[in-house]
């Protein structure tokens, strides 16, 4: 369908840069061979935090977009990350987040706060131009924007819905 977005595959994880662009290229070739031309989403690796290689080796074709995953405790070097990147190239945070008033017992990279995390985190995309997308409305999925039950909205996800009524 023309309205369809491609994502190549979610999260590369235990393969190198090296070895990633040239799979994701032949992937972004195959796409484009079936005849569809909408863009097609390419992820970074390390579970989709480090589009860095993007700067020297993009994938060679003119509708593709960059996928980049942040969390709290995977905040490490943003402008090497993907910010270098997202001066050149169209890049798109698909997954962000954050726990604060429960913090996750089992996955402590989502532990963060509006505070220490979601506001520099949305100074940093508005500076440089970088998009964004709210990547589950959920009350269970963690990050969870909603409370048990679907009743309210998490901290996490009352900050979502002003951020995407500022847009």
């Amino acid at each position: 369908p023309p309205h369809a977005i491609f994502e190549i595959f979610n999260e590369p994880q235990g393969i190198t840069a090296d070895v990633w662009q040239p799979a994701a290229s032949d992937l972004v070739r195959a796409i484009r061979e079936s005849g569809a031309g909408q863009v097609v989403v390419v992820g970074g690796v390390d579970f989709a935090s480090d589009a860095s290689w993007v700067v020297d080796t993009p994938v060679v074709d003119d509708n593709v977009a960059y996928a980049v995953h942040v969390y709290p405790g995977t905040r490490i070097d943003w402008v090497g990350w993907f910010g270098e990147a997202a001066a050149r190239y169209p890049v798109l945070i698909t997954e962000w987040g954050y726990m604060d008033e429960n913090p996750s017992p089992t996955q402590s990279y989502l532990n963060g706060s509006e505070a220490t995390y979601g506001e520099p985190l949305m100074a940093f995309l508005r500076e440089r131009g970088i998009g964004w997308v709210a990547c589950w409305w959920d009350d269970q999925w963690e990050p969870p924007m909603m409370t048990p039950g679907g009743t309210g909205w998490t901290q996490f996800g009352q900050f979502v819905l002003t951020k995407l009524s500022d847009a």
